[in-house]
């Protein structure tokens, strides 16, 4: 290989470095290195060696002009200058033996023009113009110093760097940059003492092509004074070089990046270069000063931050933008047309903010109005328009599809509004009222609103009703949560089958004023004439109708009036049968409901008779049936003689109130015969009255069974009701139109051949003494009652008698018919037919008997003298029946 030597040394270290360079030099030949290692880090692409492309593509300065042997502190090509941190020398590289440059295609050529550092350890170079490419060929003096460092800078932002281990020979240190140009090199050598220098050859650079970065600014569509206003900003690059941006804004200041991820929004690359087809998104906000008629620009501005890199186009690196203020207040009219002023300082309007973009409004944001509040706005230049949204309800635009505007028209616009109302009334009369009597109607105005205002109302019939209540504010208008209560009174006709209707109407009382809905401005109310009348009857079944005269018997009747589903009493009446009830009713359901009946009158209808006002034959009779409450009340003996005949009492009385006709019936005795009672000889026995009747009863052997005889008392006048069927009317109790009694019957004894009449001795009434008895024998004798004329055919057996006797005893037992209970049996034995009484005169009474309290079924017996001879027994005895309770 053919070589050069390089003098890297000045003439004072010639003979100090001379025999290390030669033990370098056979180091070299003798193969003791290895090849140069390379080492490459950052966004640069290495050059390895000078190629035909390398070279073509770069542009070298020459250096061949300058004197050997004096120092530069920069060099130049009139286009790039290249600056040193400290002064280099040039030299030449000599063909001598002890120090070698290497020969193509290393290098570009073997003795080129060198530029040389002594004693240092690094050194900075610094362009004047970026590169893209950048590159030199370098050789070490000293042999130990084997790693050389090259560091690319755009600024003091390290792009890359190239580190080699260098042999003898000088490889070329070349990088293009693939992401933002070098504007600066820094060559380091890797040795810890002090460096003896290095050599460097053939500078070459591409410069860097130019950028063309533009600007654009946009304010907001809209901001509300006092309100940061936020300008953005787009950043483009035109090329064909990158770049990064320096921005700045005349009022904002210094614009914020856009970031993701540490980059810019627009970095798509993320190296923090616009490139060409990139955009960076920035943003600025700052208050402004809002002044009415006063607009605001500002004017950002966009360079490379890098000073060195050449902008090729300054027309697009400003931009500008204005925004215009703007007062937007809000006026409510409760009529446009002709204009009437409404003041309603509180309620707010949403207005949307719309400017037109592409030829179509697109909104840009919402603010709120009222009348106390107006809204200062910043806008930017161009079409907008002021569309209210969301009305409140009750309000509409006068625009109602919106104020178009330009930002740069008058300043300050009123959006105007209409609030509407809706004035209603209700009008209301008595559910009931009477004949003569005033008549009062009510009347509710309200207003749907929103807006308020004041009402003007009339009755066609009744005038101007009086204002009651409902201005709650006192303000004269009727408002939204308003209801105006009216009265009005007045006396209306009645006649017959003639409803009154009269209709009310509410106005604005302002005339100017003309309300849009005037369908529930008029409200009319219609009563009803109705007659209700009373009939009194004292039975009603079916068709069947029993009248009853009571003209003045008076009844409560509660008139009701349906409500919400329920009947609810509206008021009360009296009617009877001489005086009917001339009543107002208004429209609707009703029921008339009698309350607190006079004693003894039952109701037909019970609960109420319902009866449409508007619809239903405006007369009416309620029915209410009299009823009475016949009572009858029998007495008689409580023990009817052997004889069997009776004499019954009866006392018939009514509770009332009705009047009617009794019928008396006894079950044995037939229809008793009236006394007395009938204190009005009307035939009728009414409250007041107690009637009474007597009748007589003779018990036969039909009677055997039954001691107790029954009386019912009824009313004439409900022959002709069924008792089987519904009836209205009638005897309300029942219980006590029957009564009976009960008897004991006394019974005598009886033998049938013995047997001789009391009438043969002088005693009138029935019954018999049985003798003259004589002689030992055993006897029987029947115990009969319900004797009557001695007939012993028609007669009642109740029991028996035996007798068995001697000269010297007697012993007798009764016997009572198990149907019957006994009570007083009395045994009469005796010389003589018939007891004699102290006084010496005959007698039957059993009181007078010889032996009282005899016990049926026991046999007792008699030890006297008395059955010598003849003698005479009478057996007696008092039975009843047992009745079932």
């Amino acid at each position: 290989m053919k070589q050069k030597w390089l003098h890297a040394v000045s003439k004072n270290l010639f003979f100090c470095v001379t025999a290390a360079l030669m033990l370098f030099s056979l180091m070299m030949f003798s193969g003791g290195m290895s090849e140069a290692a390379v080492q490459v880090s950052g966004s640069i692409t290495p050059i390895e060696n000078p190629t035909s492309s390398y070279t073509s593509s770069t542009t070298k300065i020459n250096i061949s002009g300058i004197s050997n042997g004096s120092n530069r502190n920069s060099i130049t090509d009139g286009t790039q200058t290249v600056t040193f941190s400290s002064s280099m020398e040039k030299r030449t590289a000599p063909s001598i033996h002890w120090l070698l440059w290497p020969s193509p295609p290393i290098s570009e050529t073997n003795n080129p023009p060198i530029l040389i550092k002594r004693l240092t350890n690094t050194i900075t170079w610094t362009l004047s113009k970026p590169a893209s490419i950048f590159g030199f060929e370098l050789q070490k003096a000293n042999p130990l110093e084997l790693t050389y460092s090259v560091e690319f800078y755009t600024g003091d932002t390290l792009v890359g760097t190239i580190k080699r281990d260098l042999p003898d020979n000088a490889p070329l240190f070349a990088a293009e940059t693939q992401t933002t140009p070098f504007t600066k090199v820094v060559i380091k050598i890797g040795y810890n003492g002090p460096s003896l220098g290095f050599a460097v050859a053939q500078i070459r650079y591409k410069e860097a092509p130019p950028v063309d970065l533009a600007v654009t600014k946009s304010g907001p569509a809209y901001s509300l004074a006092g309100d940061p206003v936020t300008f953005n900003y787009a950043v483009t690059n035109n090329g064909p070089g990158s770049a990064a941006p320096s921005l700045t804004d005349d009022k904002c200041g210094t614009p914020s990046p856009v970031l993701v991820g540490g980059f810019n929004t627009g970095d798509s690359d993320q190296d923090n270069l616009v490139d060409p087809g990139e955009t960076w998104q920035y943003s600025c906000a700052y208050t402004p000063t809002w002044v009415i008629n006063t607009p605001v620009t500002n004017t950002v501005t966009v360079s490379p931050a890098d000073a060195l890199i050449v902008d090729s186009n300054a027309n697009n690196n400003t931009d500008s933008c204005t925004i215009y203020p703007w007062t937007l207040r809000k006026d409510v009219l409760l009529q446009a047309d002709p204009s009437v002023q409404y003041d309603d300082p509180n309620t707010e309007f949403s207005v949307e903010l719309q400017k037109k973009i592409n030829g179509s409004y697109v909104t840009q944001g919402t603010i709120t109005l009222s009348e106390d509040t107006s809204a200062s706005l910043w806008l930017s230049e161009g079409d907008y328009n002021f569309l209210e949204v969301n009305l409140p309800s009750g309000y509409e635009a006068v625009d109602s599809d919106g104020a178009e505007v330009k930002a740069t028209d008058n300043p300050d616009y009123t959006l105007l509004n209409v609030i509407d109302y809706d004035l209603a009334v209700e009008k209301s009369g008595p559910a009931y009222g009477i004949e003569g009597d005033p008549v009062t109607f009510n009347y509710a105005v309200t207003n749907a609103g929103p807006g308020g205002v004041a009402p003007a109302l009339t009755d066609d019939l009744c005038g101007t009703p009086t204002y009651n209540s409902g201005d709650s504010n006192s303000n004269g208008l009727v408002d939204v949560d308003e209801t105006w209560q009216y009265t009005c009174t007045y006396t209306p006709t009645w006649e017959f089958n003639k409803p009154v209707t009269n209709t009310a109407t509410v106005s604005p009382a302002n005339n100017l004023l003309v309300e849009a809905n005037l369908a529930n401005n008029t409200d009319s109310y219609t009563i009803y004439p109705w007659l209700l009348r009373k009939d009194v009857l004292l039975y009603q079944q079916g068709a069947t109708k029993v009248p009853y005269d009571d003209p003045d018997t008076e009844f409560t009747v509660e008139v009701q009036k349906k409500i919400s589903g329920s009947y609810a009493k509206q008021g009360e009446c009296t009617i009877s049968e001489a005086s009917p009830a001339k009543l107002w009713l208004s429209e609707g359901d009703y029921k008339f409901l009698e309350q607190d009946l006079p004693d003894g009158y039952l109701a037909a209808y019970q609960s109420g008779v319902k009866v449409k006002a508007a619809t239903d034959y405006p007369d009416y009779t309620m029915i209410n049936a009299i009823t009475f409450d016949l009572a009858v009340e029998k007495t008689g003996p409580e023990l009817v003689s052997p004889c069997g005949q009776a004499t019954y009492e009866y006392t018939v009385t009514n509770a009332g109130p009705a009047a009617v006709t009794p019928v008396l019936s006894d079950d044995k005795s037939g229809t008793p015969t009236y006394i007395s009672g009938d204190i009005n000889n009307n035939g009728k026995i009414e409250a007041d009255e107690t009637w009474q009747y007597t009748a007589d009863y003779n018990f036969t052997i039909v009677d055997a069974m039954d001691f107790t005889n029954t009386v019912t008392v009824s009313d004439a006048e409900g022959a002709v009701i069924n008792p089987d069927q519904w009836k209205l009317g009638g005897d309300r109790d029942l219980t006590n139109n029957t009564d009976d009694w009960t008897v004991c019957l006394g019974a005598w004894g009886y033998d049938n051949n013995k047997a001789l009449p009391f009438k043969t001795f002088g005693i009138k009434d029935c019954g018999w003494t049985n003798g003259g008895l004589k002689d030992a024998r055993n006897q029987q004798l029947t115990l009969y009652a319900g004797i009557g004329n001695n007939n012993i055919g028609d007669s009642i057996p109740v029991g028996t008698v035996t007798v068995s006797y001697n000269r010297d005893s007697l012993k007798y037992k009764f016997n009572i018919n198990p149907v019957y209970k006994s009570q007083n049996l009395c045994l009469y034995i005796g010389k003589k037919p018939l007891p004699l009484t102290k006084s010496g005169k005959s007698t039957i009474d059993p009181e007078e008997f010889t032996f009282r309290g005899i016990k049926n079924g026991v046999e007792y017996t008699v030890r006297e003298s008395t059955f010598t001879g003849e003698f005479f027994l009478i057996p007696y005895a008092e039975v009843c029946l047992d009745q079932p309770d």
